[in-house]
């Protein structure tokens, strides 16, 4: 499924979030996920793209997530892409 680039850009938002929060770089996060360079998790962060299944994954484990808290952000992508959707009928 392909998301909106609003819905993307909830996640991406979230993520840049819980990335400063923990303190780190795109840099150690995308070495951390064997990543060659940060571009991927900036291209997420910005919005360009919704993150992988494995980069979830990855996520999940590196930041140890809940189940809750990946649950709200992707709901909150989800919400948006759905209104999105409905605009752009008008």
């Amino acid at each position: 499924m392909e998301f909106s680039k609003k819905a993307q850009k909830v996640f991406g938002d979230w993520y840049r979030r819980l990335r400063l929060s923990r303190g780190f770089t795109q840099g150690q996060v995308a070495e951390e996920y064997g990543y060659s360079t940060p571009q991927y998790v900036s291209n997420i962060e910005r919005g360009i793209v919704f993150p992988s299944k494995d980069f979830l994954q990855k996520t999940i484990s590196f930041f140890r997530l809940k189940k809750k808290d990946l649950k709200t952000v992707i709901y909150a992508a989800v919400d948006q892409h759905i209104d999105d959707l409905f605009d752009s009928l008008k």
